[in-house]
């Protein structure tokens, strides 16, 4: 498929994937677009093995800068961790592959790495704590395994410890020898930046520079605009929120002046009640000659 590229790419493929799954998620790749990666990667390959002049490259030799349609990247790597893949404990300064993967993705907080078994380099991703993605772009089996008329392949792993047992058991087959399997890994981090020309074109176009910036204004513009219309709809809604507290508070003020008005009535009526009956009981007590002086007095 590849031409005289073929078994040679695999460092440019992993590094183009770990880089991609900044723009689309690893998560949703489907069959056609690992296809396209698997395109575009081998052509990253031919631009970097001309520059540098290898047909192999190392993890020395991967770009600090790519750019990928009209997304730019700065890449940052790790300190390289090396070591045997069946190694048990660390013997400086070798490492074991669990502690490697431990300084990259927890200790490093790196989200992909680059891994070098014997001759061949994987991207390892993680896209959720303890959920690995490895993207094998050399021909295996179902199982990972190397098989000749095989498929690239991205294989979902549960836990670092698993991701230890698969590549054991990727490597462990006939014909390989696993007292040399001796692997390198090198965590990588993507950091986006704007810009308006392709970093891997050196050629840029003064018009389409212009265009760029024009576009870019507008936004700006908009950004500004957009600012300015939430400004007025803050306003109008404070100002909703205080007309509906002034509502209230004349509703409460009416509410307060009918509740005295009522008990200005109980009052006036219990008030006439109390001097009548004042009234009444003096009359019982009053004697019949201070009655008939007290209507005698009402006659005139």
């Amino acid at each position: 498929m590849f031409g005289i590229n073929a078994g040679k790419q695999c460092v440019a493929m992993t590094i183009y994937v770990i880089v991609y799954n900044e723009i689309k998620s690893v998560n949703i790749w489907d069959t056609p677009l690992m296809n396209m990666l698997l395109v575009n990667a081998n052509n990253l390959y031919a631009i970097i093995s001309q520059h540098i002049q290898k047909d192999f490259l190392l993890l020395t030799d991967v770009p600090e800068i790519l750019s990928i349609n009209n997304d730019t990247f700065n890449l940052e790597y790790s300190d390289s961790f090396s070591g045997e893949l069946w190694m048990k404990y660390n013997n400086e300064p070798y490492v074991t592959l669990g502690h490697a993967f431990h300084e990259v993705f927890n200790a490093g907080n790196y989200k992909a790495c680059l891994l070098t078994i014997g001759a061949n380099t994987v991207a390892v991703l993680m896209p959720f704590p303890d959920v690995l993605k490895v993207f094998e772009s050399h021909s295996r089996d179902m199982h990972g395994i190397p098989a000749a008329m095989g498929y690239r392949v991205l294989v979902s792993i549960e836990g670092i410890q698993n991701l230890i047992i698969f590549f054991h058991n990727s490597c462990n087959y006939p014909g390989h020898n696993s007292e040399n399997s001796l692997f390198e890994l090198k965590g990588v981090k993507c950091h986006r930046k704007i810009s308006l020309s392709n970093s891997l074109d050196n050629t840029t176009n003064d018009d389409t520079t212009s265009n760029n910036h024009e576009q870019l204004t507008k936004q700006q513009e908009s950004g500004i605009e957009r600012e300015n219309r939430l400004a007025k709809l803050r306003e109008k809604q404070r100002e909703k929120r205080q007309q509906a507290k002034q509502k209230e508070s004349v509703a409460e003020r009416e509410n307060r002046l009918a509740k005295q008005r009522e008990k200005r009535k109980q009052e006036i009526v219990s008030e006439r009640e109390n001097r009548l009956a004042k009234q009444g009981e003096k009359r019982k007590r009053e004697t019949v000659s201070e009655r008939e002086n007290r209507l005698a007095k009402q006659g005139e």
